[in-house]
């Protein structure tokens, strides 16, 4: 492992939820001031986030988010070797040998004609 990857811990305001008025607050660790990884219910979540003019806080961004991984206590261990693994394969073998073969997964449209 090449050591831990330069994450800040930080908040985020995710939401609005059910309510317009409901919103919760999650510690995570982002990732270039665009992601935060966060664990809610022993799920990692990766989410897209936007920085405020305040030191470490975030909100929600457009995109949503997604389950990686099912994780024990705050996840940094896990986070370090998930980007680490990512950062050493293509796109390619991650869509044919990780998200292709994934348990439990359903149909996914990654919508791959915007690329053009």
């Amino acid at each position: 492992m090449r050591g831990r990857a330069e994450l800040e811990l930080a908040s985020a305001v995710l939401g609005p939820f059910d309510n317009e008025w409901e919103f919760a607050l999650y510690t995570g660790y982002v990732l270039n001031e665009r992601f935060i990884f966060i664990v809610d219910d022993s799920q990692l979540w990766l989410r897209h986030v936007h920085k405020t003019n305040m030191d470490h806080l975030y909100v929600d961004g457009e995109s949503g988010g997604m389950v990686i991984a099912n994780v024990e206590g705050d996840g940094r261990e896990l986070i370090d070797i998930i980007i680490e693994r990512l950062q050493s394969m293509s796109a390619l073998d991650f869509l044919l040998n990780t998200l292709l073969w994934t348990t439990d997964r359903g149909d996914i449209n990654l919508k791959l004609e915007r690329l053009r």
